[in-house]
């Protein structure tokens, strides 16, 4: 009896060591000091055979006297190592579980039209169906893009660097074997062609076009390597390697694998792999950082959630899901908060798959799973890249946010963020758009600095019983410089007798929920989440202040009881808006601004060579705004007005001569609640409109100047204006010589709207239908025109004696300016978030009617690009103070009142 049992516990281990649980095996990753020469010394004294190195004084050693699997650690050799002092960390090296994301499924061909001359291309279909349902590819090669100049690398079983659709493209600087330690990417070949998933990949990425076989890559002009990591055992410091090779000349890595999709493994990378992101995402393309692509997983199908899976969920990397040619989720998606787009890719029994490069030379109709989909992601970075070699790491994750599209796309739990984003846990943002994401790279800005707020919860110890939710709120006040969100993670702790039955939500202060956890039914294990980060991208551009909202569910039954230790948010950001023609998505004040169409940039009035009034450094500052026009609706400020009664103003009598009255006090009226802030400079001009019964004397037109004088503060001073407006360029900083416009012509005859803004119905006439003022001062002759009853009156002084009578019955507020600043390198606003109306209050005062004439400023339409704002509001009461000071000319050297 005990030989048999023996035998059977032999059985037993083996078994378990074939399955990769658990084992160590006969490599060490050590952290030296001294460079590799004090490595390659340490490793020789202590019976090493010296490897490569991993990272940043970390280096990669075999122990030829170990076994190359064990169950146990090897104390000893472990020992003497942590026993030399040149040696500051040991770490034997376990096997990794990681396993590549496609699926095997037969398919029929297909029968499309071929417009290159690649033999598969007819059956490409997500490159060539056209009206919405492929990745709009086509449309970035007729643009000249093709990935020429970038690099990107395939993380996986080897490269069959010789196939002919793929050698021309071949980048050998690209490529490493990290199982064997060379420099040959090639795969192991075996009977079952176990080893064909890197070269599979990497001709969806860079297959040679127009050469008469196979298939076509989606940047196909870019260089591809591969690095074969997954044929042998995969520990800490393989995944290190390959995700540290030559980031100077790689620019994208691409990887289409990760921890069992079974629904019940929780796994990420090691401390190593996180130094590999770390200094890729810092270091890596001279500081810009490196891109990492990766597959979100094919566990759908056991309710796997690729939250749990450490790679997708890391801010570093872009998660990419699939899509069905009918644009339906696939059996095998998985769905999570962390995946960012979507590119198609295989579905059901009779759905279209990939076609790329096969082992042997040969070519593939059947590749599928999201392990399709993330190299097709990849190579549409690479288009990008090449539009904009500048971008960095997070540039294309912002990219690839604007530019997603949810059309087409069906999933049941598409929802609307706070910014107005459509965003579904099983596509993303949508499925990526080549050709939008090329054109928004080629003007696209660098985002500011990242920065990092983690804000710790003081809930500790909860329990969650069986069948019970536990709702807790962290309320966030101040974020140290995270303004506008891109990654949240919540860092969670519990216990759980059975952890799959817990499900976790996060609700933003904007309303949109992210679900961090689903049930996951094949997950018995007891050992909960130990500061485990769940990311979410779905409130990507919303503000982290606010009362956030994390809720669990338990859904064990009887003893299934669960324990929440303790919870942190951690929000990564940027202080100020990433995307500055993005305004009307961040608005505090709850407005209805709808968004604004992109209109090509025109040639602006204060960049004509004609006008001579212009010096020629306002003519570059103008230049220079030409290149990021656009044009947004009307934007409304509504104001309530308060009367404030002071003295009666200075009485004149009809000939022209001052009354015998003393001087009066100037008045002021506060408009309280309007302060207009959608840049850092504001200026304008406010017309009050007067009227009173028919037959009295008409009064003057108050126009009044907006100027700012801190950021907090916006003061609006009268000033009597003539039929052309005067303005001081000297001293007017370049966003207010932008904004200096003329007084609108007394008869407009015909519509002088360009035809750019005519297509927008709110945008029709160049002032109010009626002519508001006709006629210079001192006409004495009224205006035949009315409006709902009201006799608009004309260019006149105040008749002392009817101040009682005169009410002011309504202003209105239009400003002219750009949507983003007029110079590309100014800042807005660094300090403070954007706000559109801030409540201030705001002084008018009729004593400053001084003016400088140096520049008269003459059409203001011609070759402009501006935006129209409008404000209108009817007064809440009348007041009966004199509004201005009379004054018929005024002599151009000094400003003073002649008559």
């Amino acid at each position: 009896m005990c030989p048999r049992k023996i035998f059977g516990l032999a059985i037993v281990a083996l078994v378990t060591l074939g399955g990769r649980v658990a084992a160590y095996t006969n490599q060490w990753a050590v952290h030296i000091e001294g460079g590799a020469e004090v490595a390659k010394q340490v490793a020789r004294e202590h019976g090493f055979q010296y490897l490569d190195k991993i990272v940043d004084d970390w280096y990669h050693m075999v122990h030829t006297s170990v076994v190359k699997r064990s169950a146990e650690p090897h104390f000893g050799v472990q020992g003497r190592l942590i026993e030399d002092r040149r040696v500051r960390r040991a770490e034997q090296q376990r096997v990794k579980s990681r396993t590549k994301r496609d699926l095997i499924i037969k398919r029929g061909p297909s029968n499309l039209k071929t417009v290159l001359n690649d033999e598969m291309w007819p059956q490409m279909w997500y490159l060539n169906r056209g009206e919405g349902l492929d990745m709009n590819v086509q449309e970035a090669w007729a643009e000249g893009i093709t990935g020429r100049g970038i690099v990107v690398t395939i993380l996986d079983d080897g490269l069959e660097k010789n196939h002919p659709d793929l050698y021309k493209n071949y980048d050998p600087q690209a490529s490493y074997d990290v199982n064997n330690h060379d420099e040959d990417p090639m795969p192991r070949y075996d009977v079952l062609d176990s080893n064909r998933h890197g070269t599979r990949c990497a001709g969806e990425v860079a297959a040679t076009a127009n050469n008469s076989m196979c298939a076509v890559g989606v940047a196909f002009g870019a260089g591809v390597g591969g690095v074969r990591m997954l044929d042998g055992d995969v520990t800490d410091a393989v995944e290190a390697r390959s995700l540290s090779l030559n980031p100077q000349h790689i620019d994208i890595y691409s990887a289409s694998w990760g921890p069992d999709d079974d629904g019940k493994t929780v796994d990420g990378p090691g401390e190593l792999a996180t130094r590999a992101f770390i200094e890729g995402i810092t270091k890596g393309r001279n500081g810009k950082g490196s891109i990492f692509v990766w597959a979100s997983g094919n566990g759908g199908r056991d309710h796997d959630n690729c939250n749990c899976d450490g790679y997708t969920n890391s801010i570093w990397t872009l998660s990419i899901s699939s899509a069905t040619e009918y644009g339906h989720v696939p059996w095998y998606s998985e769905a999570c908060s962390s995946t960012l787009a979507t590119t198609y890719s295989s579905g059901s029994s009779g759905e279209k798959q990939v076609v790329t490069t096969d082992l042997h030379h040969l070519c593939t109709s059947s590749h599928t799973g999201t392990s399709a989909s993330a190299p097709l992601a990849a190579g549409i970075c690479a288009l990008a890249l090449e539009a904009n070699k500048e971008l960095t790491w997070r540039d294309m994750q912002h990219i690839v946010v604007r530019t997603a599209k949810p059309a087409n796309l069906k999933a049941i739990d598409w929802v609307t963020n706070g910014v107005g984003r459509n965003v579904s846990h099983s596509f993303g943002y949508g499925l990526m758009d080549a050709a939008a994401m090329v054109r928004l790279a080629r003007r696209w800005r660098t985002v500011p600095e990242q920065h990092k707020c983690e804000v710790s919860a003081p809930h500790m110890g909860r329990p969650i019983p069986p069948k019970s939710q536990l709702t807790l709120e962290l309320h966030v006040k101040e974020c140290s410089g995270v303004n506008f969100l891109e990654h949240v993670q919540a860092k969670v702790s519990l216990m759980a007798s059975r952890r799959g039955d817990l499900q976790i939500q996060l609700t933003s202060p904007q309303g949109t929920k992210s679900t961090l956890l689903a049930k996951r039914p094949h997950d018995i294990s007891k050992a909960g989440f130990n500061q485990w980060p769940f990311m979410s991208v779905h409130t990507w551009g919303e503000r982290p202040h606010g009362t956030w909202k994390l809720e669990i569910h338990n859904e064990g039954r009887y003893q299934g009881r669960a324990t929440l230790h303790e919870w942190a948010l951690i929000f990564y950001g940027t202080s100020t808006l990433p995307d500055r023609t993005e305004y009307a998505l961040y608005n505090p004040a709850g407005m209805n601004i709808p968004r604004r169409p992109f209109v090509k940039p025109r040639e602006t009035v204060f960049s004509k060579a004609q006008n001579s009034l212009m010096s020629s450094k306002i003519k570059q500052t103008q230049h220079k705004s030409e290149k990021s026009g656009s044009l947004s609706p009307p934007y409304v400020v509504n104001a309530q007005i308060q009367s404030q009664r002071k003295s009666k103003a200075r009485g004149q009598h009809k000939n022209g001569k001052s009354a015998n009255k003393p001087t009066p006090k100037p008045t002021v009226q506060t408009l309280r609640g309007l302060t207009v802030a959608r840049g850092p400079n504001v200026a304008g001009e406010i017309r009050l409109i007067t009227s009173r019964p028919r037959g009295r004397s008409t009064p003057s037109p108050i126009t009044i100047t907006v100027t700012q004088t801190s950021p907090s503060t916006t003061i609006l001073t009268t000033k009597v204006t003539s039929r052309q407006k005067i303005v001081d360029i000297a001293t007017a900083s370049s966003l207010q010589r932008g904004l200096i416009l003329l007084e609108p012509p007394a008869k407009p005859v015909i519509n002088n709207v360009p035809a750019i803004f005519q297509q927008y119905p709110k945008i029709q006439q160049l002032y109010p239908l009626y002519p508001v003022y006709a006629g210079v001062r001192g006409a004495g002759q009224q205006h035949a025109t009315r409006d709902k009853g009201l006799e608009l009156l004309q260019d006149e002084q105040f008749d002392s004696k009817n101040l009682d009578k005169d009410t002011l019955e309504e202003f209105k507020l239009i400003f002219y300016g750009t949507e983003t600043s007029l110079e590309l390198d100014d800042d807005l606003d660094k300090d403070k978030p954007l706000s559109s109306v801030n409540h201030q209050d705001v002084s008018v005062d009729n004593s400053a009617i001084g003016a400088r004439h140096n520049v008269v400023v003459t059409d203001p339409w011609t070759g402009s690009q501006q935006v129209e704002c409008v404000s209108h509001q009817e007064v809440q009461r009348p007041t009966t103070e004199n509004q201005t000071s009379g004054c018929s000319s005024i002599d151009p050297g000094s400003g003073r009142c002649l008559a």
